[in-house]
């Protein structure tokens, strides 16, 4: 019984001070970090990344679920005055409601 006790109490402290020191190391990162990095299952549910975001949309809210459109950037081209499906600023722009934003692979985008 005792050696039961010790165990159960060595794993709780063990516990504690795991979570002692992703606490702290959770203090050192950046807001987007913080916002991902405490979820485990990150990689299984990426959509839920949006509400993570401080950039062009600023905090994304409720940017996941059924009533989302899919858009995949195909051309890096930039037209400000007529934007072409494909591009980013079209996807950001011309398309209403809810949309996920993906590359179909690493461009670079000169606005």
């Amino acid at each position: 019984m005792a050696t039961i006790l010790s165990r159960c109490l060595t794993w709780a402290l063990f516990m504690v001070s795991l979570m002692a020191s992703f606490s702290s190391s959770l203090a050192n990162m950046n807001v987007i970090d913080k916002c991902w990095r405490g979820n485990p299952f990150w990689k299984s549910q990426r959509q839920q990344l949006a509400k993570c975001s401080v950039g062009f949309a600023g905090k994304m809210i409720n940017n996941i679920g059924k009533d989302v459109m899919k858009y995949k950037v195909t051309d890096p081209s930039d037209d400000p005055l007529s934007p072409k499906p494909g591009t980013l600023r079209y996807g950001t722009t011309m398309i209403k409601g809810k949309v996920w934003i993906t590359f179909k692979n690493s461009m670079t985008i000169t606005m």
